[in-house]
C-alpha cells in the first residue's frame, strides 16, 4: 500500500477536501452548535483574557477554527491519520465490484486510480459501468464515466458500443463539476463526429466552471467539426464562448470563426473587435488568444470600425506574440480606409524617434526596432499619398 502524502498547504486543504468530504462526529461544542465562534485576542506576548480558548499550533484563534470545523467534516482521523492508496498491483489483483465499491470514496486521488484500474479490464466491465453513469452518487458516475473512457481509448471505432455517446451528452450537463469533467474527455476520445455531439460541447463551452468551460473550447476546435454546421445551429453558441476570463479558449473559438464561410464570419464581426479591446487580466502565457487571427479577419472583412483601434493595437504587449507589426500590415492591406489615422501614426514615429525604446508605442521583441521604425515610417508615406 502506499500513503498519499501529508504535506499540503492548508488553504489547498481546504479547497481540495471540503466538497468531498464526509460528516462525522464532533466533541466540538461550538461544531454541534453549528456557529460562528468570536474570539477577543489578546495581544501578543500577554496572558490570553479570561476565557479565552489557548491556541494551539500557534494558529490565530480565527484559523485554528476553520481547521476544526474542516476535521470534523472529514473522514475519521483525516488527515492524522492518510487513507492508503492501494498501488497499480493490489488494484489488478481486486474483483471488479469491489473497485467499482470503491469508486465511492471521499478519496480524488483514490477515485481516479480505481477509474483507470477498470479502464484496463476491458469490455467486459461496460455494462455496469454504464450502469455506474446513472448512479444516484456523483461520484460513481464520474468514476465510472472515466473507466468507460479509458476502455474506449483502446478500441478500435468498430468495437465502441452504441449509445455511448448518448450517455457522455446525459452526462455534460451533470450537476457535478466532476462529472461533466469526465463526460468532457469521454466525447473527446469517443469524437463522433455527429452534430448533437458538437452542440453538446459547445454549450459546455459556457460551463460555470471557467476552466472546464476552457477546455470545452480548446476540445471544440480539435476533435469536433462545428463549422460544419448550419451557422443558424452554431451562432449563439460560438457568441457566447467568446466570453471568459481565460484567453487560449476565445483563441480557439476565433480560429473556428475563421472557418466559417466569409458571409458567416460576418456575423461576428461584433465578437471580434470586442476581442481586439479585451485584456486578459491572467493566465496570459497565451497573450490574447486569438487577437492576431480576429485582426486579420476584420482586416480581410475591410471593417471600417478597426481602423481607429490599429493605433492602440500597436501598443498592445502581453506574453505572446505583440501586435505591432500586424498592426501596420493591416493599416496598409486596408489603404486609404486607415487615413484617418494619419496623424496619430506620425505622432507615433515621432515619440519612437525622440524617446527611442522609451517611447510609450515601440516594435514588440519579435521586431528590430530600426526596421520597425522603418515599416512604420513607410506606411506614414503611402498614407500621404490618399
Amino acid at each position: 500500500m502506499k500513503n498519499t502524502p501529508v504535506h499540503f498547504t492548508p488553504l489547498l486543504g481546504i479547497v481540495l477536501l471540503l466538497p468531498g468530504c464526509e460528516q462525522k462526529q464532533s466533541g466540538a461544542d461550538a461544531l454541534q452548535a453549528n456557529e460562528p465562534i468570536t474570539y477577543e485576542v489578546s495581544p501578543s506576548g500577554s496572558s490570553p483574557t479570561p476565557g479565552e480558548p489557548t491556541k494551539p499550533g500557534g494558529y490565530t484563534l480565527q484559523f485554528q477554527d476553520i481547521l476544526t470545523k474542516l476535521n470534523a467534516q472529514c473522514p475519521q482521523r483525516y488527515p492524522e491519520v492518510v487513507t492508503p492508496i492501494p498501488d497499480e498491483h493490489e488494484l489488478a489483483a481486486m474483483d471488479s465490484k469491489e473497485l467499482i465499491g470503491m469508486l465511492e470514496s471521499w478519496n480524488p486521488v483514490l477515485r481516479v486510480n480505481v477509474a483507470q484500474a477498470l479502464g484496463t479490464r476491458g469490455t467486459a466491465e461496460m455494462g455496469e459501468l454504464r450502469k455506474g453513469t446513472h448512479s444516484a452518487n456523483g461520484k460513481v458516475r464520474a468514476g465510472s464515466a472515466t473507466a468507460l473512457t479509458a476502455i474506449c481509448k483502446n478500441l478500435p471505432p468498430e468495437e465502441l458500443p452504441t449509445g455511448l455517446d448518448a450517455d457522455y451528452i446525459r452526462l455534460s450537463t451533470d450537476t457535478e463539476h466532476e462529472v461533466r469533467v469526465a463526460a468532457l474527455q469521454g466525447l473527446s476520445v469517443l469524437n463522433p463526429k455527429t452534430g448533437e455531439t458538437t452542440l453538446a460541447v459547445l454549450a459546455m463551452c459556457i460551463d460555470p466552471n471557467e476552466y472546464l468551460a476552457e477546455n470545452a473550447k480548446m476540445a471544440l476546435d480539435k476533435h469536433f467539426e462545428a463549422h460544419k454546421l448550419p451557422i443558424t445551429d452554431i451562432e449563439a453558441g460560438l457568441k457566447a464562448a467568446m466570453g471568459g476570463p481565460l484567453p487560449r479558449g476565445r483563441g480557439h473559438i476565433v480560429t473556428i470563426i475563421s472557418k466559417l464561410k466569409p458571409a458567416d464570419q460576418r456575423r461576428f464581426i461584433p465578437e471580434l473587435l470586442a476581442h481586439l479591446d479585451w485584456h486578459a487580466d491572467r493566465d496570459t502565457m497565451f497573450a490574447g488568444g486569438g487577437q492576431e487571427l480576429a485582426l486579420k479577419l476584420l482586416t480581410k472583412m475591410e471593417v471600417a470600425e478597426l481602423v481607429p483601434r490599429l493605433p492602440k493595437l500597436m501598443g498592445k504587449s502581453g506574453r505572446g506574440h505583440h501586435l505591432y507589426a500586424p498592426s501596420i500590415e493591416s493599416a496598409r492591406k486596408l489603404g486609404a480606409m486607415s487615413k484617418p489615422i494619419y496623424d496619430e501614426l506620425k505622432k507615433i514615429y515621432k515619440d519612437m524617434e525622440k524617446l527611442g525604446k522609451n517611447a510609450p508605442i515601440t516594435p514588440d521583441s519579435r521586431s528590430d526596432f530600426k526596421e520597425g521604425m522603418n515599416d512604420l515610417k513607410r506606411l506614414i508615406l503611402e498614407l500621404e499619398g490618399y
